[in-house]
């Protein structure tokens, strides 16, 4: 019985708050990085980089609810449009989780490429979600260095994230023993 409760535990922290905790963490750095002039306005995306690795490397089937109130606490810190972030982060994920089963992710080269179109989505659809709000466009510069910027930074972050691989990829064996 202590072994059901331990392993539910187990399951618990990995399925919902280290994901939480750590892309809490990336939505702070993230505003850390508009206190930079050059920067300010379009930090790289710390968030869709850390939920991309949660999905695709570690296998961690993140419920839409944690995406959902992920998505809400990003509009409501960084400020921005309440639901512009959330749905768009709600669509990409559905499109995510549909790319999973097609590619198989073994490379540095192939996590680029499916965070690359990730990325791309994403803002296609707030792009969409920003032009019927406003009946305009938002300035294509700011959106383009984002993405430039987010994708020179997402190599660096998967080797900085390598270590949370192993440590999950240990602790997902126990739990399914």
């Amino acid at each position: 019985m202590q072994s059901i409760l331990s392993k539910n535990i187990s399951n618990f922290l990995v399925q919902y708050l280290l994901p939480l905790f750590i892309c809490l963490l990336a939505i702070i750095i993230e505003l850390s990085l508009t206190k930079i002039s050059f920067i300010a306005e379009v930090p790289p995306s710390f968030l869709l980089m850390i939920i991309f690795y949660w999905i695709i490397s570690l296998k961690v089937d993140l419920s839409y609810w944690l995406i959902f109130l992920l998505g809400l606490i990003w509009d409501v810190l960084v400020g921005s449009i309440p639901g512009l972030m959330t749905s768009s982060l709600l669509i990409s994920i559905g499109f995510l989780k549909l790319i999973i089963n097609r590619f198989t992710f073994s490379s540095y080269v192939t996590y680029f490429f499916g965070f690359s179109l990730f990325l791309l989505f994403l803002n296609f659809v707030k792009l969409i979600g920003f032009s019927m709000l406003y009946f305009s466009a938002p300035s294509y510069e700011k959106i383009i260095f984002q993405l430039c910027f987010s994708l020179v930074i997402f190599p660096f972050i998967l080797i900085l994230l390598n270590p949370i691989k192993i440590l999950f990829s240990l602790e997902l064996e126990e739990l399914n023993e």
